[in-house]
């Protein structure tokens, strides 16, 4: 009888890659894929592989899972950083106490500098046009440097000796005074049932409007030059500490503030969005009205006016002869400024062209110019004022020249429109009535000083403030 025996065969063995755990035949001198020697290696069977690529797959799985994680946190810190950057604290501040804003009810008022928050110094349609004729003057010791503030039928002003009067709108009789030790060279704002002004000895006060009587006072560290805001209960006003602080109305408590990097002695401007206010850090600063955060910056030259909005665009002028019209819709990303920054330094090499600044529309320039006002805009021309005398009107929405008007000295206040008519002065003391459309002289008016407060409309009269210590209403 025959013995069978059975074989059995040795199980299939390959080289393993210990570095990419790729199965090699038998003999191969290099990895097909990542070409490591494999002389040294071991053969192994194919349970050992696919125990071995079962243990890649993991890792292969937890190395995904943990750059996914990685990610999301990213993803999720981007997220948290812009949401800290465009919403922030102020959100969840209660409400100010009172929704008082100094914005005229009609034609009547101009209740504060340059008529309302956004300095919109214009009243549309076909107006009266005071022809020159004096109704009567209130006449001071000294100087007067601020506009008049026109509501209720009374004249509000801050005066160089007097410190803040009221005025019968009528007949320009003395109301009442509030006294201060110094000069009041800044102008007041009515809201509600108080004045509001910021004096030289650093206090922002608050009076009552029918007998100046003082309401709230909040001492300041520094001199103020700048005019007040009032929109919805809130003061909005610049300092000398390099801030914009904005207080409550009826308690003079201070809401939020607002660090920029100088001085500030612009008056802000505000259409409850944002805020638009110059320093002398020779930056614009839009800042967003609801969160207190920063929009964007604009550089620019010294301005020694304040801006203004006008619809979409902030206006600003500066002593290079330079008017530009900026978007406040627009806002500075995070990273951006440092992107920026790179742009300007391959500029400055050579390897691009230099970009504009985030925020800008047009710009006009005329070199040989200095311009130190505010300018103005109505619903078709911007206007802005020279050292040299020269009045300019340009086109609102490309900033080309229209006109230009040659006055006798230097304008360095804000021009107001009324209608087709635009009244600025000259540090001659000549108040010029010029027709809007065109340039051309309609008739002009002389004082005793130099005019450095803009003027104000208010009904059929028109008041000025001069040099000379008077004040005159015009009809």
């Amino acid at each position: 009888m025959t013995e069978s025996v059975t074989s059995i065969e040795s199980p299939e063995k390959v080289l393993l890659c210990p570095t990419c755990s790729t199965s090699n035949p038998l003999g191969t001198k290099r990895c097909s894929d990542c070409r490591r020697h494999l002389e040294s290696v071991e053969p192994v069977t194919m349970d050992v592989v696919r125990e071995v690529a079962l243990g890649f797959r993991a890792r292969k799985k937890r190395r995904r899972l943990v750059l996914v994680g990685v990610v999301l946190a990213l993803m999720a810190a981007l997220a948290g950083w812009l949401t800290l950057d465009n919403i922030g604290t102020i959100r969840f501040i209660s409400p100010p106490k009172s929704s008082a804003s100094a914005i005229p009810i009609d034609n009547s008022e101009w209740p504060m500098y340059l008529r309302n928050p956004e300095h919109g110094a214009y009243v549309a349609g076909d107006r009266f046009v005071p022809v020159g004729i004096v109704k009567w003057v209130f006449d001071t010791s000294a100087p007067i440097e601020s506009s008049p503030a026109v509501a209720g039928g009374r004249v509000y002003l801050g005066t160089g000796d007097r410190g803040i009067v009221a005025l019968d709108a009528e007949s320009g009789e003395l109301i009442w005074q509030y006294t201060t030790a110094n000069r009041v060279s800044v102008s007041v704002a009515v809201a509600g049932d108080q004045v509001f002004s910021a004096l030289r000895d650093g206090r922002i006060v608050a009076l009552n409007k029918d007998t100046g009587a003082l309401v709230w006072e909040l001492q300041t560290t520094y001199t103020l030059f700048s005019s007040p805001a009032i929109l919805d209960g809130e003061v909005i006003i610049g300092s000398g500490d390099r801030k914009v602080h904005v207080l409550d109305v009826v308690t003079g408590k201070e809401r939020w503030s607002y660090p920029v990097g100088d001085a500030i002695v612009s008056s802000p401007a505000t259409n409850g969005r944002v805020i638009a206010v110059v320093a002398a850090d020779r930056r614009v600063h839009v800042v967003d009205m609801i969160t207190g955060k920063r929009r964007f910056d604009y550089r620019t030259n010294y301005a020694g006016g304040s801006a203004t909005i006008s619809g979409e665009w902030v206006f600003v002028a500066d002593d290079r002869g330079l008017l530009r019209a900026l978007d406040w819709g627009e806002r500075e990303l995070p990273l951006e400024r440092a992107f920026a920054k790179l742009r300007f330094q391959g500029w400055w090499y050579g390897f691009n062209s230099l970009p504009n600044q985030k925020g800008f529309v047009w710009g006009f320039q005329e070199p040989t110019q200095q311009a130190l006002s505010t300018p103005v805009a109505d619903d078709e021309r911007v206007y802005t004022g020279a050292l040299s005398g020269t009045f300019f009107a340009l086109d609102k929405e490309t900033g080309e020249q229209i006109w230009e008007f040659k006055a006798r000295d230097s304008v360095v206040i804000a021009p107001i429109v009324i209608g087709d008519v635009v009244y600025f002065g000259d540090i001659e003391g000549w108040l010029y009535v010029v027709d809007a459309k065109t340039g051309e002289l309609v008739w002009e008016f002389p004082t005793g000083g130099q005019i450095t407060a803009s003027p104000a409309v208010a009904g059929d009269v028109l008041y000025l403030a001069s040099g000379d210590g008077k004040l005159y209403a015009i009809e």
